[in-house]
C-alpha cells in the first residue's frame, strides 16, 4: 500500500506541480490529502519526491527502528539505568513481537508512529520536571507521531500520557506540591 501511495504522490507532484487531493486508483477513488495513511505532512516521507519510494521507504523503516531504539536508550538512561542496561532495553524494545510483526508485514506508518513514543515519554518527563521547552518538544513528538499516517497509535499515546499526567498531578496534590497545576495545564 505505502510504496504505490507515495509513488502516486510523487508522480502527481512531478506531472502537475500539485499534491493530489484524490486517488482514483483505489476503490474507484478515495480522498488522498484527507487520508491519514497518505502521510503527506510527515517530513521524512518527502524524500519520496526525490528518490524512488520503494528504496527510500525501506531505508526510512530502518531509520525509524534505530530512532525508536535510541529513544528507549535515552529514556532508560533518564531513569537511572547504566549504558548496558539502557542498550539492552532499546534492543528488547526493537525485538518486541509487535514491532517485528509490523515490520515484516510492511506496516510502515505504524512503525513510524511507534518510533516517536519513547521520545514523547522523554518529553513528558521534561514537562513533568518543569524544564523549559518540554511542552513544545512534547507537542512536536505528538504531531510527528500523528503525521506518520497511523492516527490510532497517536491516540493510544495521548491516552497513556494523559493518564500519567492525571496520576502525577493527583500525587503532587496529595503531597501539597504546587507543580500539580502545571501538569494539568491550569
Amino acid at each position: 500500500y505505502f510504496i504505490p501511495s507515495h509513488e502516486f504522490a510523487a508522480k502527481s507532484l512531478q506531472d502537475s506541480g500539485e499534491l493530489p487531493f484524490w486517488n482514483p486508483y483505489i476503490c474507484l477513488g478515495l480522498p488522498y490529502t484527507g487520508n491519514p495513511q497518505s502521510a503527506l505532512y510527515y517530513p521524512p516521507n518527502w524524500l519520496c519526491y526525490i528518490w524512488p519510494a520503494g528504496s527510500i521507504l525501506s531505508w526510512l523503516l530502518v531509520a525509524h527502528h534505530l530512532f525508536a531504539g535510541a529513544g528507549v536508550y535515552f529514556l532508560a538512561r533518564r531513569h537511572g539505568l547504566g549504558w548496558s542496561g539502557s542498550l539492552i532495553g532499546g534492543i528488547i524494545f526493537l525485538s518486541a513481537p509487535f514491532l517485528v510483526a509490523q515490520s515484516t508485514e510492511g506496516h510502515y506508518a505504524q512503525i513510524c508512529a511507534i518510533a516517536w513514543m519513547p521520545w514523547a515519554f522523554l518529553a513528558y518527563e521534561s514537562v513533568r520536571d518543569g524544564r523549559r521547552g518540554g511542552a513544545a518538544i512534547l507537542a512536536l513528538c505528538l504531531a510527528m507521531s500523528f503525521f506518520c499516517g497511523h492516527a490510532q497509535e497517536t491516540y493510544y499515546l495521548v491516552l497513556l500520557l494523559s493518564g500519567f499526567a492525571v496520576c502525577d498531578a493527583l500525587q503532587r496534590m496529595r503531597n501539597g506540591d504546587e507543580g500539580a497545576a502545571r501538569l494539568l495545564g491550569t
